[in-house]
């Protein structure tokens, strides 16, 4: 993500965790030296990171399904998902919702987000990531 003002250019940059180390940070700012223009300052800097609890109650139609690795297979699911999020997307609880039904539609009867109860609006320097996920088998 680019922010520009007159005579500053500020690159919002990250890992794929979100991260900026100086390294990664030195390296950008090598790499766009050449194509900066003279007079203009140029500024590589971190995106705000925003991370993201999920706890869910997944309503499951074969209750004899229930166990630790369908738990588990869903949380990862979840963080799969976050993790590819790009700076400034919004987290929309129905996209969230369907990527978790799209895991077995006729499996998973219902959903419940208990930390989660409207969609989430990012700033454009903010990336989304996920904090604990928590998901509850019923």
């Amino acid at each position: 993500y680019v922010y520009e003002q007159v005579g500053r250019v500020l690159v919002y940059a990250h890992d794929k965790n979100g991260n900026l180390s100086d390294e990664l940070k030195a390296q950008v700012k090598n790499s766009l030296q050449d194509y900066r223009p003279s007079g203009i300052l140029l500024d590589v800097v971190a995106t705000e990171k925003v991370t993201m609890d999920v706890n869910a109650t997944i309503t499951i139609s074969n209750k004899q399904r229930i166990n630790k690795t369908l738990k588990e297979h869903i949380e990862n699911v979840i963080r799969d998902y976050l993790n590819n999020f790009k700076v400034n997307q919004d987290l929309v609880l129905a996209d969230l919702t369907q990527v978790i039904m799209n895991i077995d539609d006729s499996l998973i009867y219902d959903l419940q987000y208990s930390s989660l109860t409207e969609n989430y609006i990012t700033s454009p320097q903010q990336i989304i990531r996920p904090g604990n996920v928590v998901v509850t088998l019923e």
